[in-house]
């Protein structure tokens, strides 16, 4: 008590006077352990229940495999008189379960220890027959009512090698009772030779814990239920990404790594410094290990077990049983601090655990009631456990008999990786034991490496910021830099590409360039009407550098007007025709145009937004010229607006030479030349249009564009993909599955904007190449390729680099961060952007040039994965990618804000059940103020392009938050999914319907959009449809009405009363063009 009172003393006064507080709760709250009255009744005890509830199991994972090593001249009758002194010590050896209408514990009369004994030191492999045997005793089936509930075996390898094998079931057993037969077993032996006196049995053994537990808990439950839900309040159990994905049947199939994590020295200075902060080692270990647990996921909060002895009494100190309770350690993973602030943290935290580790964790999890998955353990998927070493490690059991340390290994991993400690005299051991149905060997080397070298360096400067410290060496660097390393380009790309194109036209200027509407554009044409935009542009004061707003959807004139563009050494600025004119300002006032090239006098709505020279595309004359490219290398090819994280879209400006090179490199992957047919799919302004067009010119093939209809209708697109014989694509992964694959002369099909499933690749690569592309626009359309062949399990991993790019997944600090371990991905090569046009500040944050090389630090999160490819994780920031658009939420979020009512905003991607994958906001309106979900997407739509305004908007009273202070995400899923089950729609009408408006609205519309009612004038679009969605509602149409209607006839009548009256129209034989609805939509915001 003395040292105690010294430590409380030098405590700061508040964490004195907290401490103090503490203590005396938990003194008034506890009832003091006695003895059980004679002939009452003994209960489990809550632990053991567990076992009970679950007797129609027979796991492996519900026992203890231990095997140790007997060095030296065993005398073993010594040895079996010891074991039966244990066996009469310790009524747990003899305990088994009795039902009668409760489980009670019932012991059985001391008898002699079952140890079973084979000699196999003749045999011709003594280590084949001892594991086939070491098999038969660890796989021993156990009935809970029939004792013993253990098996043993003593196995002769040589005279001078023993081996003991002990397998016993956790109902009678935990961690620390292996240590505690150890230290009974060598006292023993010393009775049984003289050398000692038998010591009294404790006063108190497990019967008593048993009956007092259930007392003393069942007075605390309450408040200890109270504590644990707001302690695990919003907690989400901490993951490593696998190398497989996890299924929900799983055979749990364990391996293990095992060796020194730490030396003496080490082992000794981290002691020192857990001692200074008032804890034990544990706490130390347990805070480095939430650090390395954030550092690999990049997680600022981290979630494991911990087995935690309940042997709270002094008597019960060398009692065997099981007293342990796997409890869950939510830690801050403490970036910012020193190792001695980590531990000082941790500490508290355990302490605080510890005041409430009583209550069982079945009954945690049932305070909490997370969400169950069959494939996952509740709560947390991790373990760390600390084991003091026994000691017959540290002395004899026998005269001359020494134990070595055991290797304990479970057929079934019970977690997806649990590292167990065990101290020794001169180190700290490890066992990090994995589930092969998850994880690969290699990752989890790489993870045991890493908490190796943090300890090594942790220990040594104790005052440095934990994050500051490298997880690798040199000698990994080298390694992971190669990794990342996409070799020497593969061909000289220092041609510009509208250079390369000049070129096509004059060796083949009759070839189609561009197939538009039934028309054929040749490449002779295509630069003769290019060069006649570049003249006039010329004319009305552009020149080389200048840059020209291009308002355009994608068509034959589109692309004429890009070439002129560029032949002039401009710089095209790709302006959505379909943009909210808020938006669209923004772009204009940045990009500080010389002029707008338009495709059609009809744009009228831009006009006012800058005061600069405007043309038609068509209005180009005819001009007999020789035909020459300014464009050069170092200059500007495009600047395309992306999503901003302030509101503001950013300008990713593109040089000839990133064109160049990317449009090099990827003919050569995709083996695109003269004869392919490309389709050109995407809307300009998004950066896969650069591939389509460029890559396509500039190897002489023919680019189709789809008329509009065609692009909204996935059965005309199938068509149109047939019919033209389209042999390379670029698709977005959402799209695909209303396509079918069934296309002859498409040869290869190319996905990528966000992960898609393994499934795709099964259906779409059988007969062509399946490609999946990665890169930000800010790298120039992609960087990354992965060909897709075969059953894939898991979304495809993003490949490797493009030739002459290179790939780095680092940590905050631009490190190099372990293979497995999740970072960030920074891109280095020719194609990286020359960064934000008229944005320094932004630039400096994302750009780097001190490779020697212009790199960008994507945002995206990432880790190298055994094979060497790259899988992609998410994002560090809150950028989104929702059907291939890039969006962040932030910017959402500031749209929503700026509308009067709304006084706090959160945007998030879900995945809710009938509407798929969806952007959602949750609203708190002023408290003198109501919200309008409806209204507050016209004005978002007013600000935000199409597909970045979302489809839901929900209103609170309140954004919920954790007890942390945090956002609770888990709290605004639940309030989506009530709002779901409520069936509140974007907007709701009292109007009458006709019987065929309200046939169509119940049995078409709400099914599909999961809302009960609607306003009968809401566009499909406005109440939260999707294009996907949009494809249902065609089927059901035809299914429960028996009309067909197209995609494109869906668009133009969207709402229930014109969609309604299109039907009617069809069954009577009229025309459906004059039925184009108040909310027909645009072409591309409709195919978003």
């Amino acid at each position: 008590m003395n040292d105690l009172s010294t430590l409380i003393s030098r405590l700061p006064d508040q964490r004195r006077e907290d401490l103090l507080r503490r203590l005396a709760s938990a003194r008034a709250e506890k009832l003091k352990l006695v003895r059980r009255r004679p002939g009452a009744e003994t209960p489990a005890s809550l632990q053991q229940q567990w076992f009970v509830d679950q007797t129609h199991r027979d796991n492996t994972g519900d026992r203890f495999n231990h095997v140790w090593t007997l060095f030296g001249s065993l005398d073993l009758e010594v040895f079996r008189a010891a074991l039966d002194i244990v066996m009469a010590r310790h009524e747990s050896l003899r305990t088994s379960m009795a039902m009668s209408g409760i489980a009670e514990l019932s012991v059985v009369e001391a008898k002699e220890f079952p140890l079973s004994y084979r000699d196999l030191s003749a045999e011709k492999d003594p280590e084949a027959s001892f594991r086939i045997l070491a098999d038969e005793v660890q796989k021993s089936s156990f009935d809970l009512q029939r004792p013993p509930l253990f098996k043993a075996a003593l196995v002769r390898m040589s005279p001078q090698e023993h081996r003991f094998l002990l397998t016993v079931h956790h109902f009678i057993w935990d961690t620390a009772s292996a240590n505690i037969f150890w230290r009974e077993l060598s006292a023993s032996v010393k009775v049984i030779l003289g050398v000692e006196q038998l010591r009294a049995e404790s006063a108190i053994n497990y019967r008593d814990y048993a009956v007092w537990q259930r007392t003393a808990v069942t007075k605390r439950k309450p408040s200890l239920t109270q504590w644990w839900r707001s302690y695990l309040e919003g907690v989400e159990a901490t993951e490593l990404p696998g190398d497989r994905p996890r299924q929900e049947l799983q055979n749990r199939r364990a391996a293990a790594l095992n060796g020194t994590l730490a030396g003496k020295e080490t082992l000794s200075d981290l002691a020192k410094l857990c001692t200074l902060e008032g804890t034990n080692l544990f706490a130390g270990l347990a805070g480095i290990f939430a650090h390395l647990l954030g550092r690999w996921t990049g997680s600022d909060e981290v979630t494991f077990g911990a087995p935690f002895d309940l042997r709270v009494d002094e008597r019960l100190r060398d009692c065997i049983g099981h007293f342990s309770n796997m409890l869950p350690l939510r830690c801050d993973t403490g970036n910012a601090r020193t190792l001695r602030e980590q531990i000082g943290v941790t500490r508290d935290l355990i302490d605080a655990v510890k005041a409430r580790q009583d209550l069982p964790f079945n009954d945690i999890v049932a305070a909490i009631n997370p969400k169950r998955d069959p494939g996952r353990t509740p709560l947390f998927q991790i373990e760390l456990a600390l084991q003091e070493s026994h000691p017959g490690q540290q002395e004899p059991v026998l005269p001359g008999v020494t134990v070595s340390p055991e290797i304990n290994q479970t057929e079934n991993a019970e977690f997806d990786f649990s590292l167990l400690v065990q101290v020794d005299t001169d180190r700290l051991r490890f066992i990090l034991e994995y589930n092969t149905e998850i994880y690969d060997r290699q990752t989890m080397e790489a993870f045991s490496t890493s908490i190796i070298t943090l300890i090594a360096q942790a220990v040594a400067t104790p005052n440095a910021p934990l994050e500051s410290i490298e997880l690798i060496d040199e000698s990994e660097k080298a390694i992971l830099e190669e990794l990342g390393d996409g070799g020497p380009k593969t061909g000289d790309w220092n041609m510009p590409v509208p250079e390369i194109i000049l070129n096509r036209a004059k060796d083949y200027p009759q070839a189609v360039a561009v197939s538009y509407a039934d028309r054929n554009l040749e490449y002779g044409e295509l630069v003769a009407r290019a060069s006649s935009v570049a003249a006039r542009l010329g004319q009305l004061g552009v020149g080389p550098g200048d840059r020209v707003l291009l308002v355009a959807r994608p068509s034959d004139e589109a692309i004429v007007g890009i070439l002129g563009i560029l032949l002039l050494g401009a710089t095209y600025v790709p302006l959505d025709p379909d943009l909210p004119v808020t938006r669209a300002r923004h772009i204009a006032d940045q990009a500080q145009a010389a002029a707008w090239l338009l495709d059609s006098v009809e744009v009228t709505k831009f006009s006012d937004l800058i005061s600069v020279p405007r043309m038609t595309i068509s209005s180009a004359e005819s001009v007999d010229l020789v035909v020459n490219s300014h464009a050069s290398a170092e200059g500007s090819a495009y600047v395309i607006f992306t999503s901003g994280t302030t509101g503001r879209p950013k300008g990713v400006e593109i040089d000839h030479t990133a064109l160049a090179h990317f449009c090099g490199e990827i003919r050569r992957a995709y083996s695109i030349t003269n004869s392919d047919r490309v389709l050109g799919f995407a809307r300009l302004n998004f950066d896969v249009s650069v591939f389509e067009i460029f890559a396509t010119l500039s190897a002489g093939a023919t680019l189709c564009i789809p008329e509009l209809p065609t692009r909204r209708d996935p059965v005309r697109l199938q068509n149109y993909l047939d019919h033209e014989k389209i042999s390379v694509a670029e698709l977005p992964p959402a799209l695909l599955p209303l396509l079918s694959p069934t296309l002859s002369s498409l040869r290869l099909i190319s996905v990528g904007g966000e992960p898609f499933s393994g499934q795709l690749v099964k259906l779409w690569s059988r007969d062509r190449e399946f490609w999946n592309g990665y890169g930000p626009t800010e790298s120039t359309v992609a960087i990354t390729l992965k060909q897709c062949a075969g059953d894939w399990s898991t979304n495809p991993p993003i490949g490797r680099p493009l030739p002459g790019a290179r790939a780095r997944v680092i940590d905050s600090a631009g490190r190099l961060v372990p293979r497995g371990c999740v970072g960030e991905l920074m891109v280095t090569g020719p194609t990286v952007a020359l960064g934000y046009f008229r944005d320094e500040t932004q630039t400096k944050r994302a750009f780097d040039e001190s490779h020697g090389e212009r790199s960008f630090r994507t945002g995206d999160l990432v880790r190298w994965r055994s094979d060497g490819e790259l899988d992609f994780i998410g994002r560090r920031d809150r950028q989104v990618k929702v059907n291939g658009f890039r969006i962040e939420l932030s910017e959402v979020e500031h749209a929503l804000l700026e509308v009067d009512v709304s006084s706090q905003v959160v945007a998030k991607v879900v995945k809710a059940e009938g509407l798929g994958q969806v952007l959602v906001a949750f609203v708190t309106p002023h408290s003198d103020q109501q919200a309008d979900p409806m209204l507050l997407r016209a004005e978002a739509a007013k600000k935000l392009p199409p597909y970045a305004v979302p489809a839901r908007i929900i209103c609170l009273q309140a954004i919920p938050l954790t007890s942390s202070g945090k956002v609770d995400h888990r709290a605004l899923d639940s309030a989506l999914e009530l709002d779901l089950q409520r069936g509140r729609g974007a907007m709701q009408s009292s109007r009458e319907l006709s019987s065929a408006e309200h046939h169509l609205a119940v049995n078409v519309f709400c099914p599909i959009l999961a809302i009960s009612e609607l306003d009968p004038d809401a566009g499909f679009f406005e109440l939260g449809g999707n294009s996907l969605q949009a494809t249902q509602v065609t089927a059901l149409v035809e299914q429960r009405l028996g009309i067909k209607i197209s995609i494109l006839e869906l668009f133009q009548n969207s709402s229930v009363r014109a969609l309604s009256s299109l039907i009617e129209s069809h069954r009577s034989g009229e025309s459906s063009s004059s039925f184009r609805g108040k909310n027909a939509l645009s072409a591309e915001s409709a195919s978003q």
